[in-house]
Parts: C-alpha cells; structure tokens; sequence
C-alpha cells in the first residue's frame, strides 16, 4: 500500500507544480485521484476491514460510484 499511496502522492504534486509553472498560459492542469474503490482488490490484500472501506466507504465498481 505505501507504493499505491505515494503513487498517489506524487501525482498530486505533480499536478499542481505543472498547474504553477504553466500558470498564465491559458493551460488548464488536472489531477485524476480517484478515492477508494471496492474492485476485490482489498480483499485479496486482507484490508476488508481497514478504516479506509469499512468507515470511510468506497466506490463500487462497475456502478457508476
């Protein structure tokens, strides 16, 4: 998870210092990070009972969130 999660990270920063050096340019910089998703994943990691799905909630595939 401490990969998945600075992945994320990084896009996020990524975004918003590209967002800082094209400012004024009439460029409009987006970052995609997308919250939890309910895929099988979590259960194949054991984490189906990590804060992150059982009280934050997740999106469910397939379903249009």
């Amino acid at each position: 998870m401490a990969v998945h999660y600075a992945t994320k990270a990084y896009v996020l920063s990524f975004s918003e210092a590209l967002a800082n050096e094209v400012g004024g340019a009439r460029v409009v910089v987006c970052g995609f990070v997308p919250g939890a998703t309910d895929t099988g994943f979590q259960r194949r990691a054991g984490m189906e009972n990590s804060r992150l799905f059982k009280k934050i909630g997740a999106m469910k595939c397939g379903d249009g969130g």
